[in-house]
């Protein structure tokens, strides 16, 4: 059996002669005996060479670093976002390395990105925006499919659908915080209808809102919980405040007190000890999470 440095010459040999499946295969195999980068970036090459995009980007988050730390790079990192169709994230990409551009970086980035989104197939872009207008009739599992599609739309298309979504009462609420969140990262200012899940509107601008992953509240939840031999039992615990918080975004705040009696009804469903207003919310929260599963 060849060992690993034949591999790779051979693969090499095959990335000069344009036979970039192979050149795939055999840096694939190389990849998973010892990863560094740059046996990382010559298999990025050849899986974009072989429009392999999506399996591209998803291999280019192990050197995510490298490849953000130098122009040429980057530039390669969004052609294969933008030729899979992943525009928000390319979007999100560039405002997190936004501030630590120059102004001629920030022109040549922002402009390169928004070819790619002129570039994106219309009839690709009427399908999407067609079935996400059904979103409100099908079942939760039918609506992350479609959010996983409406994030491939430009960031322009992304904001035009995200009222309806936004404002509906029947769309899973988690399906709405997502959007809210990425709406957020995009640093979107404008405001928008939400309708919470006690059926209450409010007017919420995405780029004033806080992050949900850095949330106080989660953190001091988490240190109420026991002391835990089982971890598995720990993680399953954390998943469900993690998630009961979610539906509450971005009111958790200002909804949660942080007490054994709401970790109670978090994690086991005992309400007892909340408040009559309080108890109807954990069931809420219980109800929700069972039509999400």
């Amino acid at each position: 059996m060849p060992n690993k440095q034949s591999q790779f010459e051979q693969a090499e040999k095959f990335l000069m002669q344009k036979k970039y499946f192979q050149a795939s295969e055999l840096l694939t195999k190389c990849y998973s005996q010892h990863q560094n980068f740059r046996t990382n970036y010559l298999l990025f090459k050849a899986l974009t060479k072989s429009q392999q995009d999506h399996a591209a980007v998803d291999l280019a988050q192990d050197y995510l670093n490298s490849y953000i730390a130098d122009n040429d790079l980057f530039s390669e990192l969004l052609k294969a976002m933008g030729q899979d169709h992943q525009y928000i994230a390319m979007r999100i990409l560039y405002q997190q390395l936004e501030p630590c551009m120059k102004d001629t970086e920030q022109t040549f980035f922002d402009e390169t990105i928004l070819q790619f989104e002129q570039q994106a197939d219309p009839l690709w872009i009427r399908k999407i925006v067609f079935e996400s207008a059904g979103m409100e009739l099908v079942p939760p599992s039918e609506q992350r499919r479609l959010l996983k599609k409406i994030y491939s739309l430009p960031v322009k298309l992304l904001v035009n659908i995200a009222p309806n979504i936004l404002a509906s009462t029947t769309i899973h609420p988690l399906i709405k915080v997502d959007l809210l969140d990425t709406l957020r990262k995009l640093k979107i200012n404008e405001s928008f209808d939400f309708v919470f899940i006690n059926g209450e509107h409010y007017q919420v601008s995405p780029a004033k809102l806080p992050n949900e992953q850095s949330s106080e509240v989660k953190k001091r939840l988490f240190a109420l919980l026991p002391d835990h031999t089982d971890q598995a039992l720990l993680v399953a615990q954390q998943a469900e405040i993690s998630l009961k918080l979610l539906l509450l975004y971005p009111f958790a705040t200002t909804i949660i007190k942080v007490n054994h009696g709401w970790l109670d009804a978090l994690v086991k469903g005992e309400t007892a000890a909340l408040s009559i207003s309080e108890k109807e919310i954990a069931v809420k929260l219980t109800e929700l999470l069972d039509q999400w599963a």
